[in-house]
Parts: C-alpha cells; structure tokens; sequence
C-alpha cells in the first residue's frame, strides 16, 4: 500500500513538473519600440525638430497609441505584440498644425493660421508586425497638402508667369 502511495504521488510529481507552458502575450506584455532618424538612406542623422507626434494603429485603424515626444526624450515606447501602422510627424507644433477629425473618425492634420506655418512639418510612415524588441530608422519627408498662390498687380502686356515651389 505504501509503494502504491508512493508511485502515485512520483507520478502526480512527474505530471505537473514536465508541463509545457505557453506564456502568450494576452497578460498584457508590451515589448520596447525604439524610432531613430534618418536624413537619407545612407544613413546620415536627420536634425530633429519638435515635438514629434506618432499615432500607432492596429490592423483595423483603431487608433492605439498617441505620443508626444519634445526635445531631450527618448524616443521609445511599449506596444503589444502584433501588426501596427506607425504614423510619426516631426514639428507638429500646437501653434502652427491642430488634429481634426475626419467624418470616418480618424484624425488629420490641418494648418491653423489661414493655411500657413511657421514650421515646416515632416511625416514618415511604417507597416509592421512587432514580435520582439524593435529598433525602426525612418526617413521623414516634408509634409505639403495643397499650396495657394495669389498674383496681384500683374501688368497687362505680361504674357506668362512661372512659379516654382520646392520644400
């Protein structure tokens, strides 16, 4: 009767200290996102300008992260293991660009002071699947939606007129 006890309780032993366990990511484990800059893909180091605003969304749009970042922060952030859309703006100064939003929900940016800014404003955007710590090197390009040109006092026997605008 003892070595059955014994076999018994060697097996209920054996049972629970082999058992594979399986830690998903449902208890809430953020993994560390790390943004850098770049001005080209050589690799040259953009100058940064501030604040950088990044909008992290998931696979349907939902919108899951919204970050402000100013000078002298670290750019780093937590994120759930999964796919996101990655949307960051570089200078997105309160003065100058106000978030609206767009009848489907989502935001935009928009100018505030009769269509113009101080500020020139820059964005990037990136697709991925985070699964581990990631380190993400972006290439912010200038931002520019529309441009309005107005010409006054032009005299009459002028015959054309070229504009050229670059960022």
């Amino acid at each position: 009767m003892r070595i059955y006890h014994l076999i018994s309780f060697f097996i209920i032993f054996l049972s629970t200290a082999c058992s594979k366990y399986t830690i998903d990511n449902e208890s809430g484990e953020e993994i560390d996102v790390s943004i850098q800059f770049q001005k080209n893909t050589g690799g040259e180091t953009f100058e940064t300008e501030y604040p950088i605003r990044i909008f992290c969304t998931d696979v349907s749009g939902k919108s899951v992260k919204d970050l402000i970042f100013n000078q002298g922060d670290e750019i780093t952030f937590p994120l759930a293991k999964g796919e996101y859309g990655i949307n960051v703006f570089v200078g997105l100064d309160e003065n100058d660009y106000t978030l609206k939003d767009k009848p489907d929900g989502k935001q935009m940016v928009t100018m505030k002071n009769s269509s113009m800014a101080e500020k020139a404003l820059r964005a990037a955007h990136t697709s991925l699947e985070i699964d581990r710590q990631t380190d993400i090197n972006m290439i912010p390009a200038y931002v520019v939606a529309s441009a309005e040109v107005e010409l006054s006092n032009i005299p009459a026997g002028v015959k054309s007129v070229r504009i050229d605008i670059f960022p």
